[in-house]
């Protein structure tokens, strides 16, 4: 059997991707001359995998930390600016690279491709491990002993699951409770300043509206959502579910914290995959390798699982925060079509018309967005159980059942399984303990 050994790899991509880094951001200089102005700095965003929340919002959610399973080495957090030029009182000039932060950049973006490589390469060997364990357990006989064992490590494990998820279960369910709660509340102040808050876009204070009326088609052309030429956003959607918003913050925040918080999912599961097999149970068994590579198995199966699981939860951690401004855009998209077309409208005409759309919506806008957002939470929590008990039953079921008398002439992957040792406890997997 032959594999293909990723970590010999890491080192030439590493230096592939700072050859490239520096040669894509160096041209950058020549782009920006300073100006003989304000202190103003341009900055550039470098970000993990979080979420794409609404942008005016951004400064209240990047504290959620960076995850808890990163390396040490990265900074802290995963998201933050970098200055690429600089404005100062003095003539234009072009900044030398080092006067720059783009070194400072380029660094943090090799250190956030040597974590996803590193994560890349621990699943991939994850993944190697259990197929190779199952060969290698193939290959003995079972007896009645044996039998005897997986019977009762069968039963023992299917009452551990259950119980596990019934915990998931609840903790989630106490968490939509909460969540609930807070929208509740953040429905009736959205009531009370959906007219205040509409202000706050269309009629902003400002010395003068020259062109404004170009802003507002431009914001019903894209929904509700536009970005000037300066930079700024206006977001009609964002801004009339911003009460809900600042209610439901910090039980988000927590729920979806990416550090083993104890009141996160990510918490849960972490305690989850530490109590499920434990590590005493597989050194207990490790001189009895028909016991031992089956809970291997078993083990290995619940990582990938769970690696898996955690793309799919910040996916829907995405989806379910911006189903707040998603709902209200949808309330809203009448009123955006009417000044969508090609036609000419005055200023006057879009304000009034979508005034008109919020204050006949007012008693219904924020309880749909309010549903919505419960609705792909309760998806959210069912998806989650439903996963753990399916394929981690099926693991166990494939793990610990009598393994077919028809299965021979398998390959002898003795080397290999040897191999997989020495690389899992390179890479600090805890497979073979």
């Amino acid at each position: 059997m032959r594999y293909v050994p990723f970590l010999a790899l890491l080192s030439n991509s590493l230096c592939f991707v700072g050859t490239t880094l520096v040669s894509l951001f160096t041209p950058l200089q020549s782009l920006f001359p300073t100006r003989a102005s304000s202190s103003h700095v341009a900055t550039a965003s470098c970000c993990e995998s979080e979420p794409h929340f609404p942008l005016n919002s951004c400064s209240n959610i990047t504290a959620s930390g960076a995850p808890g399973r990163h390396s040490q080495d990265v900074p802290e957090p995963l998201l933050r600016q970098y200055s690429l030029i600089q404005e100062e009182e003095e003539e234009e000039r072009i900044l030398d690279l080092d006067e720059t932060e783009l070194p400072m950049l380029i660094e943090h973006m090799k250190k956030l491709y040597v974590l996803h490589s590193e994560k890349a390469v621990k699943d991939y060997v994850s993944e190697l491990s259990l197929i190779i364990s199952f060969l290698h357990l193939s290959k003995n006989p079972c007896n009645t002993k044996i039998e005897s064992f997986t019977s009762n490590e069968f039963r023992r494990l299917e009452k551990e699951l259950k119980n596990e998820c019934e915990k998931i279960n609840t903790f989630l369910t106490d968490t939509e409770n909460k969540l609930r709660d807070c929208l509740a509340k953040g429905v009736k102040e959205a009531e009370k300043m959906c007219l205040d808050n509409v202000d706050k876009v269309l009629e902003p204070r400002k010395k003068c509206y020259r062109g404004f009326h170009k802003t507002l088609k431009a914001l019903c052309k894209n929904s509700g959502y536009f970005r000037c030429g300066n930079g700024d956003i206006i977001d009609l959607n964002y801004t009339l579910a911003e009460p809900m918003y600042t209610r439901m913050k910090n039980i988000f925040l927590q729920t979806f914290s990416l550090e083993n918080l104890r009141n996160s999912i990510n918490g849960k599961l972490e305690t989850f995959k530490d109590t499920f097999i434990l590590t005493e149970d597989l050194k207990k068994n490790k001189k009895q390798p028909e016991k031992y590579l089956r809970l291997v198995c078993i083990k290995t199966k619940q990582r990938k699982l769970f690696s898996n699981m955690e793309k799919e939860i910040l996916q829907r951690k995405k989806s379910i925060y911006n189903s707040l401004s998603s709902s209200v855009q949808a309330t809203m998209m009448p009123a955006y079509a009417d000044f969508s077309g090609p036609e000419k409208y005055t200023m006057t005409d879009i304000q009034d018309r979508l005034k008109e759309e919020v204050q006949s919506s007012e008693n219904t806008i924020f309880q749909q967005a309010m549903k919505e957002m419960l609705r792909q939470f309760e998806d959210l929590k069912r998806w989650t159980v439903n996963e753990l008990e399916t394929h981690l039953r099926a693991a166990m079921r494939v793990a610990l059942h009598q393994i077919p008398d028809d299965l021979i002439n398998l390959p002898d992957v003795d080397e290999e399984f040897q191999n997989m040792k020495t690389w899992c406890d390179f890479l600090d997997l805890e497979i073979f303990v």
